[in-house]
């Protein structure tokens, strides 16, 4: 008989080779051009084995966010609250900075527009969920508007090449988060 958790060991460990691969692929080619033959060349995976669990890039796209708010919000959960400091924000400029090429170049193309967009909603519901656990009043559109703003600032930063460290816009954008959601809490919306 077939241990289930060695099997879900082995389901779990094959998506996370093929979510590495298309990271890994995003890091150097467009996503227009990205398939699934190459990401499972990549992944050094069948393509039986990507499409017994993902029916496309897409759906594998999708399950790598779902991870990453998952792990994020673990971070949340574990990371003492401090007013005025977001989890959520620290683990995006620690992202973006991991990740710099890719986020550099993401302008370039219109296809991997659709990713960021992607990207931008995902930190959205995170950011939201770490607002709402800290006690704050603050619908999913204002949040919206905030990442909007971190995100406007981060592009400024990378423009900029940088010239703050990660640690400088990390405090930045949480001073001005929390300004937005102290005026929210004062007017009457």
């Amino acid at each position: 008989m077939l241990d289930i958790r060695k099997q879900d060991r082995r389901i779990l460990k094959t998506k996370r080779q093929l979510w590495s691969a298309l990271v890994s692929l995003l890091q150097k080619t467009d996503w227009q051009d990205i398939n699934v033959r190459m990401i499972c060349d990549e992944a050094n995976i069948a393509r039986s084995s990507f499409y017994s669990h993902f029916d496309n890039k897409t759906t594998l796209l999708d399950y790598g966010f779902s991870q990453t708010v998952q792990e994020v919000e673990t971070q949340i959960n574990q990371t003492p609250k401090i007013e005025g400091q977001f989890v959520t924000i620290a683990w995006l400029v620690s992202h973006i900075t991991q990740n710099f090429t890719f986020f550099k170049n993401i302008n370039n193309s219109s296809a991997s527009q659709t990713i960021f967009i992607k990207f931008k909603v995902t930190v959205q519901k995170m950011l939201h969920q770490e607002i709402i656990a800290a006690g704050h009043k603050c619908s999913f559109s204002e949040v919206a508007f905030i990442v909007g703003g971190c995100f406007s600032t981060i592009q400024l930063w990378i423009a900029d090449d940088c010239n703050k460290t990660s640690n400088e816009l990390i405090r930045l954008l949480n001073h001005l988060s929390s300004q937005i959601i102290s005026i929210r809490g004062s007017i009457s919306l």
